[in-house]
């Protein structure tokens, strides 16, 4: 699929796990980092957050890559999840289980007022 000049695509990632009520993880905010690159060069990073975060849930968002200056059609994603952890000492990261992409295309908008 070629690439504009913008691309936007459709992340999923679903965490490890089965949900354990006593698992006070459950309850916590935590960010989604999703780093793109191409050809070894970081396109983009963005953070998104995640209010409550359940083991074993899919977590779905957009994302949109700058694809002007790019040599290559070939993307690679990376993603991250990190807790909030203002009221504890050390940080946890949970492994995705896994994940997927998709490009978002643009499809021309229909007006009423034409004809085809």
């Amino acid at each position: 699929m070629p690439l504009g000049t913008s691309t936007k695509f459709k992340a999923c990632i679903i965490l490890p796990g089965d949900v354990d009520e006593n698992d006070l993880r459950c309850w916590r905010r935590a960010y989604v980092c999703c780093r793109i690159t191409s050809r070894g060069n970081d396109l983009n990073t963005c953070f998104k957050i995640a209010e409550r975060v359940v083991p074993g849930h899919l977590y779905a968002f957009e994302v949109e890559v700058e694809t002007e200056e790019m040599t290559s059609t070939e993307l690679v994603f990376v993603f991250e999840i990190q807790f909030d952890y203002s009221l504890v000492e050390r940080s946890e990261e949970w492994e995705i289980k896994e994940c997927g992409m998709l490009q978002l295309l643009e499809v021309p908008s229909l007006h009423a007022d034409k004809h085809y």
